[in-house]
């Protein structure tokens, strides 16, 4: 999907990366500046192609027969989104399957451009994620960092931990470190 002011479908569900490759290489950057972007589209696309994966028995035992997963990149400092439908967001929102990971990608703030509402399209993306099962980053322009983040959205939503609890540092714990130099004295 492609945002103007509202979401675009260009290709249908996939799994099969060569075919996301293949669309992204396609895309063109758009000449226009939108000034607005209504959220429900997406869910709106997404329901007209896709029922919202239904729970049947006990959710944390039985496997889903699928799942939906979005990727929301949003690049837009200046640009609050809004919902013009919130019926068309709720069945995602209370269904176990369905995850809608966002990676904010903003202008630096500075002096001259403290109004920008980045802090404030943040905090709207991060309320989109009632039940806490989302991963939502926000990066400024940092390739190391958006990169960082692209890595930590390939693990599978129901394989991973909550973000909250998610540990993406190289190392050893430390209670490990403590036992392992303890064995080395004694």
């Amino acid at each position: 999907m492609v945002l103007a002011d509202e979401a675009l479908w260009m290709c249908e569900f996939s799994s099969d990366p060569e075919v996301l490759i293949t669309i992204i290489q396609h895309f063109q950057v758009l000449d226009i500046k939108p000034t607005k972007f209504d959220l429900s589209t997406i869910f709106n696309n997404i329901l007209q192609r896709e029922p919202v994966p239904e729970v049947e028995g006990d959710d944390q035992i039985l496997p889903p027969p699928y799942v939906i997963r979005i990727i929301f990149i949003y690049g837009r400092s200046e640009v609050k989104f809004h919902s013009s439908n919130y019926e068309s967001v709720r069945p995602f929102q209370n269904c176990p399957y369905f995850f809608f990971d966002s990676l904010y990608i903003h202008q630096p703030a500075n002096e001259e451009n403290k109004l920008l509402k980045c802090h404030e399209i943040f905090q709207d993306i991060c309320n989109l994620d009632v039940n806490g099962l989302n991963y939502v980053f926000e990066v400024s322009k940092n390739p190391t960092k958006i990169y960082n983040h692209m890595a930590q959205l390939l693990a599978h939503p129901l394989q991973r931990p909550l973000q909250k609890d998610a540990c993406y540092k190289i190392g050893w714990p430390i209670d490990v470190q403590v036992a392992v130099n303890t064995a080395e004295v004694a």
